[in-house]
């Protein structure tokens, strides 16, 4: 059946309408003669329509006339009648294989360069790099060779720890990972050791300077030394054999600044309330502007209302200020000129009753922002607990997060050696 509608288009066929008295005998001496006929639809009494294959109309003629039935063309379908249509139109055709010729030639160069996953280098630098050792826009795909061009930008930038370049039609993309590096470190000549910041249990801890005083596992309080600043000397049950260590050093300790990463499982408890029926602001849409100049101790309105028309407002303020220094050594200094812009947009206070559903979740964003406060940038969440507490009234509602996370708890305790 499928060959049967391929063959039907390559070689052509027609739509075509048929009108007499003798339609069935029409059809009857059609098949008869080998002339095939599909999607036969009668339209009424004398009226129907039917495909036939362009070999098989002209054997039609002689059905036609034996019945006396009329035959009419009403479409044309297939590769031939398309052909015929593009010769009248062989410009078009020109163009459009121009087009797609043209369409494959530009696809095969890259257009444009992106960089992702920067955070402190500069996305110039690392496309000026690329561009130097043959990455640019315009330059054709095939020729790049990306395993040996990710080692070479990863030789211009060593504090890159991954750098991976692959390319998505005419974008080329350079995603970039750079090395975490130790934190700077205020003071580095003062000697400090590193205290909890908060209680936690201690996850992992890396020690790059000082001496470690707690392990993973270990509960710590805070304020509790975590990597103390004083490192003793070796003993000689720790002293590795055939080392001496200096005699400076046999017996007294060294303090330096401690540093490292110390993470810990802490916990975070944030409480939202919210109430049934509550008041909130919502602004109207009204506003009014108020422009003033203030010269030493005077003021002066230019603009707007002398007095705020609202009774409940939020204002957003603009400030200029200048100074006027006089005299050869500019001694003297005038009163200086401000100008300030204050523009105020009434806020309405309207009565809104959330629900029960309603004021449990305010109630928990209420929470969540609390817990959100507390938090420290780097702060991983490992799980996360919500919770109804009951409350003596009956129009309120209170909700309890309890988050766990993961972070760095360190913080500096600086100290004077003895």
């Amino acid at each position: 059946m499928l060959f049967s509608q391929w063959w039907s288009y390559l070689t052509g066929y027609l739509e075509i309408e048929i009108q007499g008295e003798a339609l069935e005998p029409f059809i009857n001496m059609a098949i008869t003669r080998g002339i095939l006929l599909w999607e036969i639809r009668r339209i009424d009494a004398n009226k129907m329509l039917a495909r036939v294959r362009i070999s098989g109309f002209f054997g039609l003629r002689y059905i036609a006339r034996r019945t006396r039935c009329r035959v009419k063309i009403r479409k044309r379908y297939g590769l031939p009648f398309f052909l015929a249509k593009m010769q009248r139109r062989i410009m078009l055709v020109i163009g459009s294989i121009l087009f797609l010729v043209t369409l494959y030639f530009l696809a095969s160069f890259i257009w444009v360069v992106n960089v992702i996953g920067v955070e402190t280098l500069e996305n110039q630098a690392i496309l000026e790099a690329a561009a130097q050792h043959g990455l640019r826009p315009g330059v054709w795909r095939a020729r790049i060779d990306l395993d040996l061009l990710e080692r070479q930008l990863k030789e211009d930038f060593p504090q890159v720890s991954f750098i991976s370049i692959y390319t998505r039609g005419t974008i080329a993309v350079i995603e970039v990972v750079e090395k975490v590096l130790p934190p700077e470190v205020e003071n580095e000549k003062q000697p400090a050791n590193l205290i909890a910041r908060r209680d936690g249990l201690i996850e992992d801890i890396i020690v790059i300077a000082g001496e470690p005083r707690v392990k993973p596992g270990d509960t710590v309080k805070i304020g509790q030394c975590l990597i103390s600043g004083v490192v003793m000397p070796y003993s000689n049950e720790t002293q590795l054999p055939g080392v001496t260590p200096p005699p400076a050093l046999e017996n007294t300790p060294q303090y330096v600044h401690a540093r490292g990463w110390v993470r810990a499982r802490v916990w975070y408890e944030g409480y939202g309330d919210a109430y049934l029926i509550e008041e909130e602001e919502k602004e109207s849409g009204a506003k009014v502007q108020q422009i003033q100049v203030t010269w030493g101790n005077k003021q002066v309105t230019l603009w707007g209302p002398r007095a705020i028309p609202y009774v409940s407002y939020r204002q957003e303020q603009v400030e200029r200020e200048w100074t006027f220094p006089v005299g050869q050594k500019r001694e003297i200094t005038l009163p200086r000129l401000q100008l300030k812009r204050t523009t105020y947009y009434e806020v309405l206070k309207q009565v809104v009753e959330l629900g029960q559903v309603k004021a449990i979740q305010t109630a928990t964003e209420r929470a969540l922002r609390q817990v959100e406060q507390q938090k420290q940038p780097g702060s991983i969440t490992l799980q996360e607990k919500i919770e109804t507490i009951p409350v003596e009234d009956e129009r309120q509602v209170r909700v309890r997060v309890r988050r766990e996370a993961l972070e760095d708890i360190v913080q500096d305790q600086y100290f004077t050696p003895r």
